[in-house]
């Protein structure tokens, strides 16, 4: 159960980690910094997998995978209702 939530916890920090470094690049207009930081988040996320697969098994695999598509969804969403700290249209 323990690693269940470890790699659920790592999965979820990716997820959100991936969205937050994509929109601070964005945001700032460093559009080619984002290019050169894609495979290097896409690799840290296949290690997570990998590892986590390899080491602990398919459900860790799982636990990686779904943490990852929550943090991902989760701060997507949020990106997309709040802005600067507040409500978009507040």
């Amino acid at each position: 159960m323990e690693r269940f939530l470890l790699f659920s916890i790592i999965g979820f920090v990716l997820g959100v980690g991936f969205v937050e470094l994509t929109h601070r690049l964005v945001k700032k207009g460093f559009l080619n910094f984002y290019m050169l930081s894609l495979p290097l988040k896409l690799f840290l996320w296949a290690f997570a997998l990998y590892t986590s697969y390899i080491f602990y098994g398919f459900l860790s695999f799982i636990a990686c995978l779904l943490g990852f598509i929550f943090g991902f969804l989760f701060t997507l969403i949020l990106r997309g209702f709040v802005k600067d700290g507040r409500p978009k249209d507040a």
